[in-house]
Order: C-alpha cells, then sequence, then structure tokens
C-alpha cells in the first residue's frame, strides 16, 4: 500500500567470485555443456537429454556433462542408452565445490531444465566462471539471465530448448564478458554494498 521494495538476490560464493587467469576461459572445451542439480523429477534432466539428443543430431561430437545424483540416477542413465547417447552424456555422480567450478570453467554452456527454481544460485555460478548460459523461465533464472548471458526458454519444452542450445553454439559469446558482468551483480562486494544502501535509505 503505496511503499516500494527491492529485492537482494544470493550473493555469488568466494569459491566462484574470487580472481583467476581469465586465459583459462578462452580455453573452454567447444560443444561442451553441463549441468549440475540434484537429480530429482523437478529439475527436468529427461526433457535436458531428450533436447540434446537433437543437438547431436546436428553436432555428433557435442558433449553434455551433469553433475550431481539422486533417485533418478538409474532413470536417467537408462534413457541415455535408450537414445543412444552413451558416448555424448556422462553423469558424473555428486561433486563437491571445487569440482563443480572446475566443470563450469571448463565449459562452454551451462543448462538449467528446471520446473521451478526460486532463484537459481548455479546459473551465477555457470555465468561466474565464463559459461554461456540456457535456462527455463522456471522462476529464478528471468531475474539472472541477460541477452549477452545466454537465453531463457519454456519450461517442459524439449523443442525450445534444443533450439535455444544450437542457437547459443552459433552465438559464440564471450566468456570473460559473461563472468565479468556476472561479478558486477552477484559478488559479495556489490552485495555488501547493496545491502548497507538499503539500510542507510531505510534510516533517513
Amino acid at each position: 500500500l503505496g511503499k516500494s521494495w527491492e529485492y537482494c538476490p544470493n550473493l555469488l560464493d568466494n569459491i566462484f567470485a574470487e580472481d583467476f587467469s581469465l586465459n583459462l576461459l578462452k580455453n573452454k572445451k567447444d560443444l561442451q555443456f553441463c549441468a549440475v542439480a540434484h537429480l530429482q523429477p523437478k529439475k527436468g534432466f529427461d526433457i535436458l537429454i531428450k533436447a540434446f539428443s537433437k543437438v547431436v543430431e546436428s553436432y555428433p561430437e557435442a558433449s553434455l556433462l551433469i553433475g550431481g545424483d539422486g533417485p533418478e540416477r538409474e532413470k536417467l542413465g537408462v534413457l541415455i542408452k535408450e537414445l543412444n547417447l552413451d558416448a555424448n552424456i556422462e553423469l558424473l555422480g555428486a561433486l563437491n565445490r571445487i569440482q563443480v567450478r572446475n566443470l563450469m570453467r571448463d565449459s562452454k554452456y551451462f543448462v538449467l531444465s528446471s520446473h521451478i527454481e526460486t532463484f537459481g544460485v548455479v546459473v551465477i555460478e555457470a555465468l561466474s566462471q565464463g559459461a554461456a548460459v540456457v535456462a527455463t523461465k522456471c522462476g529464478g533464472p528471468e531475474s539472472i539471465v541477460q541477452p549477452d548471458d545466454g537465453v531463457l526458454v519454456p519450461v517442459n519444452d524439449i523443442e525450445s530448448l534444443s533450439a535455444a542450445m544450437l542457437n547459443i553454439i552459433k552465438q559464440n559469446k564471450d566468456p570473460i564478458l559473461i563472468r565479468k558482468n556476472c561479478v558486477e551483480r552477484f559478488s559479495e562486494p556489490v552485495f555488501v554494498s547493496r545491502l548497507l544502501k538499503h539500510y542507510n535509505d531505510t534510516i533517513k
């Protein structure tokens, strides 16, 4: 009722924000996609795998590395075999934070196929490592992904997801610019500065 409000997004973990030689981002593996999440139905990995099968039709050498474990792992493994994608998709199992960071740093693209997310910290983690993002409009990514970062697609839409992955390959986005934009928006100093401003404005 007449009151204005502004949300403060989650901040980027220092493991992902810390400085490193940006030359590493120039050595990303071409046509390597990655995804990281708990393997459960709401993460939409079955949709991702089916969409990726269409990417492989155009790029037989494309790869998708999926980090995470959970109740869907066996089912997803069966789906990968049914689609003859054993040579293209690997289920990596549970990863620690450093392994997640390194996977994102090596990969040129990150995909989030969730049906619902409140924010999607994993998206800013991927952006911080210079990975271009394809994400569903599942609640969180809409406030994160910008045109220079990646592409947003409808939830639970195999055709749109595969088309976006094919499109982002052609766009050849700049990983250094992707990281720069992410750190400028989501690093701890930026978060603290924004929060202090809100406190000071409230006190005044």
